[in-house]
């Protein structure tokens, strides 16, 4: 029974590498997640290094648990500090093709919708991301607090589809909402469903979690504060901003689970 036990555990942490991806969690594929604000112990299937204290701290410092149920993507943030005036910004790489370069040049130029603008460009001058990606994700407490994810689409205003019709999000004391105002809660939850990515159950999801203030595209203000941690002691302010890691959450691939179990059943049988 020893080696199931160990069986189970490799599914559900993160394993680390040395260069561009940095964290990989692998889950089961059916995360016991619960979205009610609260994270218990073994509802995630791992957590994903995080750093930086450009803006003080209130997501540098904060943890980010992450896995895959069995309708969706799962995030659970916990320990973060008050965001007020700035916003978190996750981007995704989850289907072919995508935009690695966000700026004015490469035609993301939306300045008239709060959410949408804030996705096309975090720092003015320009963000480089580590990745083709597909998707950008607003976590941001203005208007009384929302979250918000958009296809990314270069073109100029309105250019960005909304897409997350059916996240499922949770936060304490304010359940209707994840985020508020003035936020106090120091835990987020969400699910993102995998149709809103594009993608369908067990499909492999990239991505790195940027910060920045709420100032419009054209003197946007990058944090060095993320998740992975970039590795910067500075902010990454105007830009241009480049940024090489990112993370990864994924289910092994059926010919691993298939070979995880021969050997499984090997391990028992010699001990009967």
């Amino acid at each position: 029974m020893r080696f199931a036990y160990c069986l189970c555990a490799a599914l559900s942490v993160a394993m680390p590498a040395m260069a561009g991806l940095v964290d990989t969690v692998t889950s089961s594929g059916n995360d016991p997640v619960v979205v009610n604000g609260a994270i218990g112990a073994g509802e995630y299937a791992g957590t994903v290094s995080g750093g930086g204290t450009g803006f003080g701290g209130p997501v540098g410092n904060g943890s980010l648990n992450v896995g895959m149920t069995s309708t969706g993507v799962a995030f659970g943030f916990t320990n973060m500090g008050n965001i007020t005036g700035n916003s978190i910004r996750v981007y995704f790489d989850t289907v072919a093709g995508g935009y690695s370069e966000l700026s004015s040049a490469a035609g993301f130029n939306e300045t008239n919708d709060f959410g949408r603008s804030r996705i096309s460009r975090p720092a003015s001058n320009g963000l480089t991301l580590p990745f083709q990606a597909d998707y950008g994700w607003l976590i941001s407490p203005a208007f009384g607090g929302f979250q918000a994810l958009f296809q990314l689409v270069p073109g100029g205003d309105g250019s960005l589809i909304f897409t997350g019709n059916g996240i499922t999000q949770a936060g304490s004391p304010n359940a209707a909402n994840a985020i508020s105002e003035s936020p106090s809660n120091t835990t987020y939850e969400f699910v993102i469903p995998y149709a809103d990515l594009g993608i369908s159950a067990g499909s492999p999801v990239n991505f790195v979690v940027v910060y920045a203030n709420n100032d419009a595209p054209s003197s946007a203000f990058m944090s060095n504060e993320g998740f992975p941690f970039q590795g910067s002691s500075d902010n990454f302010g105007n830009g241009p901003v480049t940024i090489s890691n990112f993370d990864q959450i994924k289910v092994p691939e059926p010919a691993s689970i298939g070979l995880l179990g021969l050997l499984a059943v090997a391990g028992l049988r010699r001990r009967t």
